[in-house]
């Protein structure tokens, strides 16, 4: 049914192609930024979900 549908459509080969070259494009482009991040940006990405709880404990706000 599916194999019917996709031959009735004009140059259908050209979309895995396409999608492919996105992919690869939108890969390559998170891989740059992720190589390129300053080192002091990740420390400070990697401590973030701890910076709010040492905030609460020294303002003496806890949920307990």
């Amino acid at each position: 049914m599916f194999q019917n549908l996709l031959s009735n459509i004009k140059d259908v080969t050209i979309y895995p192609i396409v999608s492919l070259a996105i992919f690869m494009i939108f890969f390559s482009g998170v891989l740059i930024w992720a190589f390129n991040m300053k080192k002091e940006y990740i420390s400070e990405m990697e401590n973030l979900p701890l910076v709010k709880d040492d905030e609460n404990l020294n303002k003496g706000n806890s949920d307990e």
